[in-house]
């Protein structure tokens, strides 16, 4: 995906008061916006979590 190319992808913004409306590209440099760069973070940031931050001996199984 190349993110800012309209041909892309993009969403119509439309203001309620004035009904000026434009188009916005999917773009890396707006968060969350272009799904691609957006998956690659999610990936990025559940590697990071799996292997740095989680414990995984620590379990819950829920009896008492």
């Amino acid at each position: 995906m190349s993110c800012g190319d309209l041909r892309e992808g993009f969403a119509r913004v439309r203001c309620p008061d004035c009904g000026h409306s434009l188009f916005v590209a999917f773009s890396c440099k707006q968060r969350g916006i272009c799904p691609s760069c957006h998956q690659k973070r999610m990936l990025v940031t559940a590697i990071n979590i799996a292997e740095n931050v989680a414990d995984p001996q620590t379990r819950c199984t829920g009896s008492r």
